[in-house]
């Protein structure tokens, strides 16, 4: 996304799928919405903007389901919150 200056991208391999997210701006982007390319849950494992990384704790924290919503020819997509300058990782969790 060009113009919203967020950089997606997944990496697949057996039955597993990580999607890091970069939001490379300074504002906050909710209820972002990204492709996927089936159903099921979406868990984040790391989120540059915790507070623990001394980020200012904008954050997913339950589980994000995939909507059978189409996006740029996908059959599902998920709407998360990417934290401003911020890294997210969210894997694939299951059906």
């Amino acid at each position: 996304d060009w113009e919203g200056s967020v950089l997606y991208f997944m990496r697949e391999g057996g039955d597993s799928a990580m999607l890091v997210l970069c939001n490379m701006t300074p504002i906050v982007r909710a209820e972002y919405r990204i492709p996927v390319p089936e159903g099921g849950f979406w868990r984040e494992v790391l989120n540059s903007d915790e507070e623990i990384y001394g980020g200012s704790g904008v954050v997913n924290s339950v589980l994000i389901k995939a909507d059978a919503q189409r996006m740029d020819g996908y059959a599902y997509s998920i709407s998360v919150t990417l934290p401003p300058l911020g890294i997210v990782f969210l894997r694939r969790e299951g059906s």
